[in-house]
Parts: C-alpha cells; structure tokens; sequence
C-alpha cells in the first residue's frame, strides 16, 4: 500500500514539475527567448543526437554501397569500354585527317574549310523594301567583324557581312533578291543555285534551287545544304527543305524546286557571326 501511494506522489510531483516547466517554458518563448532548463536540455542532449545521426548516416550510407558495389563495379567497367572506344575514335580520326592532308597536297587541292563562332550579334537595323534584304548587326565586347563573316541561326545560314566597321556590320541576307547561295541536295548530292523567289503566295519568305547540276533527282522534303562551290559560303552548312519541285514536261526531270528557309527572317533578331578558317 505504502509503495502505491510513493507511486502516486511521485507521479503528483513529476506532473506538477511538468507543468512548471512548460509555463516557464512559453513564458520564455513570449520574451523571444529561451527558458535557462531548456537551453541546458539543449546543451546536455545535443551532442548525443548529433552522434547518433551520424552513426546512422554512416551505416546507412556503408549498407547502401554495398547494395551498388555490384552495380557501379558494371557501370566502371562499360565506362572504362566506352574511354578506350573514343580513344580509338580518337586515333582513327587523326589518321584520316593525316591521311586526307596528304592527298589534297598530292592533287593540289585547296586545305579544307571550316568556322569558328566569333560573337553574338543583334540586328539594329533593316532595308526597306521586300526585294532588298539587308540589315546592319551590331555586337558588344570589344568584338570586331570582319567582311564575309557569316550570319547564323541555330546553325542554319541567315547571310554574310558585306561591310564592317569595327562592332557595326553590314550584312545581306539569303533573301535577298540579289544574292544567290551555290548549293547541294544533301540526300542526292544534285547541285544548283538558290536565289530569292519573289513571287510567293502568303508573302512568307522563300528561295528557288535553280540550274540544277547532276541526276536531277530533288524531292519535296531534302534538305539542302550549302555546296561550297565559289568558295562565298563553306560548304554543309544547312539552309532549307524543299517544299516543291517543277519538272520539264518532256524529260521528266526536275528543272527547279521551291525551298523554303530554315531561319524565320522575320523574326530575325539575333545572329551569331561565324568565321571561316582555312586548314585544321
């Protein structure tokens, strides 16, 4: 009976000590401060909790590496594949390069071409007018242009600097009506000219592949590319995709064929300006 009733007050006593504590407690956190039994709870049990979470973040971390030990052990060994595949790439490519700069000096062609992104430029100005497409770009840094200089979008061809005066260019388009791109059906390898067509229905701007050089055979979806021939442009570098083709009634070839630009020059409001370099 007497340890029932020890029981009881001890029971009595921790309540009352509770309830102490927590009035004390939000008495405290009423001043914006923290009650002195709180804070030496804090500084006693600290410690401890960080201990313990560290040693559960380090068997767990420990109990999970040896889940993936298998799997990262597979995954190191398809990289160490896929490092020692490109490096023979890597070797094989420079063999051929080595190799074709032999041949082009044996035949005495001309080193290859290739560009480099100088900078990006915004357009600051337009021609009037719907036949002459030129505009004047203008770029920030201490950045120079430079004639022929080409105008990209999205890696597709826009046009080239004419003139340039420092940051300031002044550039024709593709769309021009006096401008003309020498260019290659990228799937059947046919050659031809592109020039602006000025006479389109909807007033969107569009270029017709005119002269065409080779088996004739230029379909409605080809992309054409840039064919280097004259040296204006670099060859590859893509600037439409045919949207029609018209045939000589008689022979059945392709006399010319309607291809519509990839870059959207009305909206044209910025450009990067690529420069051709000659050699590797």
């Amino acid at each position: 009976m007497r340890a029932d009733e020890n029981l009881t007050r001890l029971v009595a006593v921790l309540a009352l000590l509770a309830a102490v504590l927590t009035i004390w407690q939000h008495a405290a956190w009423a001043r914006g401060k923290r009650a002195w039994p709180e804070r030496v709870a804090i500084r006693l049990l600290n410690p401890g909790v960080v201990t313990i979470s560290r040693g559960v973040a380090a068997v767990s971390d420990t109990g999970f590496s040896f889940m993936q030990a298998g799997r990262l052990r597979r995954e190191n060994m398809e990289l160490r594949d896929e490092c020692a595949r490109l490096n023979s790439d890597r070797v094989r490519e420079a063999e051929h390069f080595a190799e074709n700069r032999q041949l082009r000096a044996l035949v005495g062609a001309p080193p290859p071409t290739n560009t480099h992104k100088v900078a990006v430029a915004q357009i600051v100005g337009r021609s009037p007018g719907a036949l002459n497409r030129r505009v004047t770009v203008k770029v920030e840094g201490g950045t120079e242009l430079a004639k022929d200089d080409l105008l990209l979008y999205g890696g597709c061809l826009a046009g080239r600097i004419t003139d340039a005066d420092k940051s300031v260019g002044q550039a024709v388009l593709i769309v021009d009506a006096e401008h003309a791109v020498a260019a290659i059906d990228q799937r059947s390898r046919d050659e031809g000219m592109l020039y602006a067509e000025t006479q389109t229905e909807g007033g969107g701007d569009m270029l017709r592949l005119d002269k065409v050089v080779g088996k004739c055979d230029v379909q409605a979806g080809d992309m054409i590319l840039s064919s280097g021939i004259g040296q204006v442009y670099p060859k590859g570098i893509p600037v439409g995709t045919v949207v029609a083709v018209t045939s000589n009634p008689a022979g059945g070839q392709v006399v010319s064929a309607l291809v519509k630009p990839l870059v959207d020059f009305d909206r044209l409001e910025f450009v990067t300006i690529a420069r051709v370099q000659v050699g590797p």
